[in-house]
């Protein structure tokens, strides 16, 4: 019942806006784009939740897990690392679909056609398809990918991973939005 309501929360959150011009008209968990962390975490929470996924520090990750989450099951908020307001950057809320990857594969089958129509006119949709993770050097986990990017060069994607057994993640299914600010870093900078 909870994946239900979920699913009909997460198209019924992205019809809000008629047309999307800009990633920050979005929430995940009721967080936007620009807004502070601290608005809805203590500085306590944050640095608690840190991960170290990044070999530069411009840029920090804290991944959280809440009861009081209505949609997601985790969220990730990244936020420049000497910035004491912890503006968000970047957002992804992630859906785990535990021992059933057909649970992720219908929710991208509702979510994705309400992404491309709301984007449609705002917004180059790239399918980049399903292609082998890279943290996977057998090759047997996937990830699909769809994004959709704006001219300011933000962009908003959706993503769902199914990964072998052998690496003993549980399959996802995210939804995120990046600012260009922080896709470059990430693109130029993040695994230097």
């Amino acid at each position: 019942m909870k994946k239900f309501l979920a699913t009909l929360i997460l198209i019924l959150m992205f019809q809000t806006p008629s047309q999307a011009d800009d990633i920050r008209d979005f929430q995940i968990e009721g967080m936007s784009i620009g807004d502070s962390l601290l608005d809805y975490f203590t500085k306590e929470e944050i640095k608690k939740n840190k991960q170290d996924y990044f070999n530069d520090n411009e840029f920090s990750i804290t991944e959280i897990q809440s009861e009081k989450f209505k949609v997601y099951d985790i969220v990730q908020a990244l936020y420049k690392t000497k910035d004491r307001d912890f503006k968000i950057y970047a957002l992804t809320g992630a859906l785990k679909c535990k021992n059933n990857f057909m649970i992720c594969k219908n929710y991208w089958d509702k979510i994705v056609p309400e992404l491309s129509e709301l984007f449609k006119n705002n917004a180059k949709i790239e399918e980049v398809g399903t292609e082998k993770h890279s943290a996977d050097s057998s090759g047997k986990s996937k990830i699909t990918s769809i994004y959709f990017n704006f001219d300011s060069g933000d962009y908003a994607y959706i993503e769902m991973m199914d990964w072998s057994k052998a690496m003993k993640y549980i399959d996802q299914l995210s939804v995120g939005f990046r600012t260009n600010e922080f896709g470059i870093w990430l693109s130029n900078k993040a695994y230097k």
